[in-house]
């Protein structure tokens, strides 16, 4: 298992704007130091600028950083956990799962 540095930033700059952002900010420092942080190399940066076009090409745009994320798992030949089934599904050829709601 790993994080995406990707995610990591997003995490982040979500604790900033958190209740207790010092607790949170603590716990995700113990956690990133238990889980690799993938980092988003050439052949995820390519594959994003495909997810990117297509998506642009189609009215479905996700976002900045979704299309990077999955571009990075797909890259990695990874399933994408995430709780945004909306965003990632519209993705072909990434594994997507959410386990918060299995089903």
């Amino acid at each position: 298992m790993a994080i995406s540095a990707l995610t990591s930033v997003e995490i982040w700059t979500g604790i900033t704007g958190a209740r207790e952002p010092r607790a949170k900010r603590i716990a995700f420092e113990a956690y990133l130091k238990l889980m690799r942080v993938a980092a988003f190399d050439a052949d995820a940066a390519g594959r994003a600028f495909l997810i990117q076009r297509f998506l642009r090409q189609t009215g479905q745009q996700i976002g900045r950083t979704d299309p990077l994320i999955a571009a990075q798992a797909i890259s990695m030949e990874a399933v994408c956990v995430t709780d945004n089934l909306r965003h990632f599904l519209r993705i072909s050829g990434l594994a997507v799962e959410n386990w918060l709601r299995p089903g």
